[in-house]
């Protein structure tokens, strides 16, 4: 693999529904950028029912952790 990039939390749309996922990104040796998936939440919706701060909480918890 290549050079690192930062972890993102990231909403991705598969068929009309949103999911919450954090992921990696980083280079390959063909200058490619690669996601991997480091933590999915699930549906967006639902985890914003629970949590309604939930994407902000998740972005804080990364700039601390990583």
């Amino acid at each position: 693999m290549g050079d690192a990039l930062p972890v993102y939390v990231i909403i991705k749309t598969v068929k009309d529904k949103k999911y919450l996922n954090i992921v990696d990104i980083s280079v390959n040796e063909k200058g490619k950028r690669c996601q991997k998936l480091i933590k999915s939440y699930g549906n967006l919706d639902k985890s914003l029912e629970n949590d309604p701060d939930i994407v902000n909480k998740l972005k804080q918890k990364l700039n601390r952790d990583f």
